[in-house]
């Protein structure tokens, strides 16, 4: 049966008390101050601050604004006075919870677009370590940071954006307005301890406003000396372009979403602590040749890759023989080839890949290699290790792929399967399975389109999964959606810390 929930810790609840508490005279504050745009109001947070402080210490005030916040914010009670729903000001709550001593800023909730305000509360931010600005960053704003903020280490400056105005004053949402630009960037380039840097994925030549290039991307890339990460999703290409200027670089993950086997050789030279590497072809490619030599090129890299995702990369020997040379390191794999993925792929991983704990394969398709083979496979462990696997395609055989992959996974903890346009119920593969392998560690299952089966082999799954906290099962003519919502009902009513679920939602 499932874990039953466990009660809030002492600290825990007093966290959420005093929470509730700061929230609730940040509403009085407003009421009877008005907005944060009002001196007297920000005099008056300023000494509630100083209130708070006095008597709690600074990394309680940090969690209660990181983790509490949001839902204190989203959940808005009615005004007992008023009798209407009042939101407060954010800019209130957010000047009580951000102290000068603050070194972890990363909430969830929608910032303000309001520069002065962010400007001047990071003037004071001499300590901070993580500061998440997304969807909120502009020039002006990275220039406080590269002055003020010299600890950074994790940095959100996703750009604000706004709807542009065409010429007749009509909004265009398929044109936007940016505020970041290579001159912000650059001022990032004085925070020498930036491990990871979250931005906008790709450049938009078609935007509106101030846009990034990538000689502002180089030159962030090339200045960090501890960069570990960051989003943009063509960095292969930038790090081509350094090979002659520098002689390390620290990058620990790389996106390449215009990969050549030029940028593998860079990269391989540059970045020795290299662990991720995500390499995209673009869809309309359609030479084979070039994904096969970028493939063979990692191959006889000195990289050692611990996760690798390949995109619209097809399936042909450079493959084998990169899992024979390289698949001992790997631990994740993400793949979505041009062409279709059989059982033989899976043979391979459980055969090259004895360290392997994600597995996310897309294209399945009812092709399995030779029977031979199949049963080789089936009588020797493989895949012991796996932790998460994702697997979808169309019209895959159940009764195959998912013995072949959970027979020895016995740490298996999340599972998610689409199938579409498969009919059959997969009740015995599933029993097959629990025979074989209890499955004692699973947490999550998500079961989508095709992948079918009946309300007892639920309340089996519910059963027999000790550390089952969901399941979402895929709403067909045999399982009737109530059915699993008494059975949530009774969960609920014995304490149980499960959810479940009848979707019909196709991914």
């Amino acid at each position: 049966m499932p874990q039953l929930k466990q009660p809030l810790s002492l600290y825990q609840q007093c966290k959420t008390i005093v929470n509730s508490m700061i929230l609730d005279t940040c509403r009085l504050i407003e009421q009877q101050y008005g907005t944060y745009d009002d001196i007297i109001c920000q005099t008056v947070v300023t000494n509630f601050q100083q209130y708070l402080l006095s008597n709690i210490p600074g990394h309680i005030l940090d969690e209660l604004c990181n983790n509490i916040v949001i839902q204190g914010v989203i959940s808005v009670k009615p005004n007992a006075q008023c009798g209407n729903t009042h939101n407060v000001d954010s800019r209130i709550l957010l000047s009580v919870y951000l102290h000068n001593n603050m070194r972890k800023f990363s909430v969830s909730i929608r910032l303000p677009n309001d520069d002065l305000f962010w400007i001047k509360k990071l003037y004071n931010f001499h300590k901070i370590i993580t500061l998440d600005l997304r969807m909120t960053c502009t020039d002006e704003i990275l220039e406080v940071v590269g002055k003020n903020c010299r600890l950074l280490e994790e940095i959100n400056i996703l750009s604000k954006s706004e709807s542009c105005e065409t010429g007749d004053k009509a909004l265009n949402a398929l044109k936007l307005k940016y505020f970041i630009s290579d001159n912000g960037l650059r001022h990032l380039c004085h925070c020498k301890n930036l491990k990871k840097v979250v931005m906008n994925k790709m450049l938009r030549t078609q935007c509106a406003g101030r846009m990034m290039t990538h000689d502002g991307i180089k030159d962030v890339i090339k200045s960090l000396p501890k960069l570990q990460y960051i989003s943009y999703t063509d960095v292969g290409m930038i790090v081509d372009t350094l090979v002659d200027e520098i002689d390390e670089l620290a990058l620990t993950h790389i996106n390449d979403c215009h990969s050549k086997s030029s940028h593998i050789r860079s990269i391989s030279k540059l970045c020795p602590n290299l662990q991720e590497l995500c390499l995209s072809q673009p869809m309309s490619s359609t030479d084979r040749n070039v994904a096969s030599d970028i493939v063979q090129t990692l191959t006889h890299s000195n990289l050692k890759l611990s996760v690798l995702e390949l995109t619209f990369f097809p399936l042909e020997k450079s493959f084998e023989d990169f899992l024979k040379v390289k698949g001992v390191y790997l631990t994740s794999l993400s793949l979505w080839s041009t062409e279709p993925v059989s059982s033989n792929e899976l043979i391979l991983l459980g055969r090259f890949c004895p360290n392997i704990e994600n597995v996310h394969l897309k294209e399945l398709t009812p092709n399995i290699s030779d029977l031979e083979n199949l049963h080789l496979a089936e009588k020797q462990p493989m895949l012991t290790f796996l932790r998460c696997l994702y697997l979808s395609g169309r019209s895959w055989l159940p009764h195959i792929i998912i013995p072949l992959c959970l027979r020895y996974a016995t740490q298996l903890t999340n599972l998610c399967l689409v199938n579409n346009e498969y009919t059959d119920i997969m009740d015995d593969t599933v029993n097959k399975i629990l025979k074989v392998n209890p499955l004692i560690n699973l947490k999550y299952v998500y079961l989508f389109s095709g992948c079918l089966i009946s309300f007892e082999t639920i309340v089996k799954l519910v059963s027999v999964c000790p550390n089952l906290m969901h399941l979402t099962a895929w709403k067909h003519a045999g399982l009737d959606p109530e059915d699993v919502s008494n059975l949530m009902l009774e969960m609920q009513s014995k304490n149980m810390n499960i959810e479940l679920m009848c979707s019909s939602y196709t991914l």
